[in-house]
């Protein structure tokens, strides 16, 4: 099926499979980089974009397509469902992840789960930066600014 497509009936099947070859490269590319040269989500997507490599949707490479990609259990052949409700005149809310239904190995892995779960502690290393205190952060910003002689958000 294409991008958007969707099947008609409940009673036809969609059989799920890898990609073509050169997206499946990219994929394991993004989480190389990512995990083994320690390249952030921007460096990574602007090394993609100066390459001419675009997203399946033909949009170019940002940082929250590689943040989601890298967090997308998918490539290691886990299908998660029920991450989020939407009843009739709401929006879409995020269900705890508890709630959720996961399907271990239901499609062929396109990248190892050691290599997924790497990349998983790197992000997750990351988030406990948030409990740092304002003299530490101000202390850890003091030092990349003398070692990069700028900041900016990223």
């Amino acid at each position: 099926m294409q991008n958007g497509e969707r099947k008609c009936l409940q009673t036809d099947r969609v059989i799920l499979r890898p990609g073509p070859p050169e997206e499946v490269e990219v994929v394991r590319s993004i989480f190389r980089q990512f995990v083994i040269d320690l390249r952030g989500e921007t460096k990574i997507a602007r090394r993609l974009n100066a390459a001419g490599i675009r997203c399946p949707t033909g949009r170019p490479w940002s940082e929250g397509i590689i943040r989601y990609m890298l967090a997308n259990e998918n490539y290691i052949g886990n299908l998660l469902y029920d991450r989020h409700t939407c009843r009739l005149r709401e929006h879409n809310k995020p269900n705890p992840p508890e709630q959720w239904i996961r399907k271990v190995g239901v499609i062929e892995p396109v990248i190892s789960p050691e290599l997924f779960a790497k990349a998983r502690e790197i992000i997750a290393a990351r988030k406990n930066t948030k409990g740092l205190s304002n003299e530490e952060m101000l202390k850890r910003l003091r030092i990349l600014l003398k070692r990069k002689g700028r900041l900016s958000s990223a």
